[in-house]
């Protein structure tokens, strides 16, 4: 996982992250859109960028990394590494 800053060099903030997906958790059954926490709105629907319906429903963000170890040797099978998925889930604050 890299960050670049205007022109400076990208710069490695976590090794041996492997894939990132970030999904944005939508509150698609309230008739109008949410004013929360009054109406007790959540996520029910988690889509990609391009397949959030309203903007103004999405009240939590979740992001997940897809981990490997730098090491080769430390698996048993394929590669020789070992890999492990981590989940969080965060909410927007102004949404709830």
């Amino acid at each position: 996982l890299y960050r670049k800053r205007a022109n400076t060099a990208a710069e490695e903030l976590v090794e041996g992250v492997e894939d990132m997906q970030i999904t944005y958790g939508e509150d698609t059954t309230q008739v109008s859109v949410a004013t929360c926490p009054e109406d007790g709105c959540s996520a029910n629907a988690y889509v990609d960028a391009d397949a959030v319906a309203n903007w103004n429903r999405v009240v939590s963000v979740r992001l997940t990394l897809f981990m490997r170890t730098p090491s080769t040797r430390v698996g048993v099978g394929g590669d020789g590494r070992i890999r492990k998925t981590f989940t969080t889930t965060i909410a927007v604050r102004n949404r709830l």
